[in-house]
């Protein structure tokens, strides 16, 4: 798994990301992967030779590269991130030809090849190329091999898909786990999902002498596809009931703070009452001690009655009674 985005003359956004993704999902499933980005041309031959040692142990080969590649005279070159390319001769020996790599597949022993091309972009070179072929060329899988192209011969594939990887590896690391799915399959979904989200500008391809089925996650038996029927029904039924009991705490912790809210506001009128009464009642208190205070700046009219016999003396407040002591002999 190869991505080159670090290019000296003209960098890619997504292919090192790609790649990432790419070895990530393909190690999920089962496969030894060797994981590799940002090659110059020394590093870039080291890589494919110690794959094509690799694919003598058998198994299933498959080669996936991103970044810049571009057709001459009808074959096909990965760029290194190193290389400045003035004109169409210097491509052979500064770039890697992908017959190469196709030869060294045919030459091992796994019983099925894969091939995965994002390499379809614009030739970063071709303002010193004497030809204006773009894309990539279209090329004979050996036998047992599939060779998928981000886009069609002679198009250009889009860098852009998601924030992080290109418009064909986004999807293809959306299929290639699902089980049960022959490696056509696969790419009959990722053709149809890219053609959909670019509006038919980029359309992937494929060409294939696969004689067997090959599926990257084999089908489920019929016992394991109905427990796991099972289990997602009872997760999500799981997920339905957390959902309404996340609504009812909701409703719940609504009316709580209503109710804090009214027993606050309960609280601060009776205290408010409170105090009013509190201070009624110590005015109150004061006048009972001191009753001459609340009459203060009233006259005081004050009548001697008629019948003074008992010496009383009369007044609209009060009346009081004088007694002349009598000595003890």
């Amino acid at each position: 798994v190869i991505g080159n985005s670090k290019y000296t003359s003209s960098p890619l956004k997504n292919p090192a990301n790609d790649a990432r993704t790419m070895a990530a999902t393909l190690r999920r499933i089962g496969f030894e992967v060797e994981e590799k980005t940002d090659l110059g041309y020394i590093q870039l031959n080291e890589t494919v030779e110690n794959f094509g040692r690799e694919l003598k142990n058998g198994g299933v080969g498959l080669f996936f590269y991103a970044g810049h590649g571009m057709q001459v005279n009808g074959s096909n070159y990965l760029i290194p991130v190193d290389m400045e390319i003035n004109d169409e001769n210097e491509v052979r020996y500064k770039a890697v030809d992908m017959g190469l790599i196709l030869a060294k597949m045919e030459q091992g022993r796994a019983n099925v090849n894969i091939v995965m091309l994002d390499a379809c972009r614009d030739n970063p070179f071709a303002r010193s190329f004497r030809s204006n072929s773009r894309g990539l060329a279209t090329m004979d899988a050996p036998n047992s091999t599939l060779i998928a192209y981000a886009t069609g011969p002679g198009k250009v594939a889009s860098d852009g898909g998601n924030d992080e990887n290109g418009l064909f590896t986004s999807e293809l690391v959306k299929v290639l786990e699902q089980p049960g799915l022959r490696v056509e399959d696969v790419f009959k979904q990722v053709t149809k999902a890219v053609r959909l989200i670019s509006g038919n500008r980029q359309i992937p391809w494929i060409t294939s002498s696969l004689e067997e089925d090959f599926f990257f996650v084999a089908k489920l038996p019929d016992h394991e596809n109905e427990r796991l029927t099972r289990e997602q029904q009872r997760l999500a039924e799981e997920l339905k009931k957390l959902e309404e009991d996340k609504h009812k705490f909701k409703v719940e912790k609504e009316q709580a703070r209503q109710g804090i809210l009214e027993a606050e506001n309960r609280a601060k009128e009776k205290e408010e009452i409170a105090a009013k009464t509190e201070g009624q009642e110590k005015v109150a208190i004061r006048v009972k001690e001191d009753p001459a205070r609340s009459n203060e700046g009233v006259p005081i009219q004050k009548t001697v009655s008629q019948n003074s016999e008992n010496n009383n003396i009369v007044d609209n407040k009060v009346k009081k009674k004088h007694f002349i002591p009598i000595p003890s002999f």
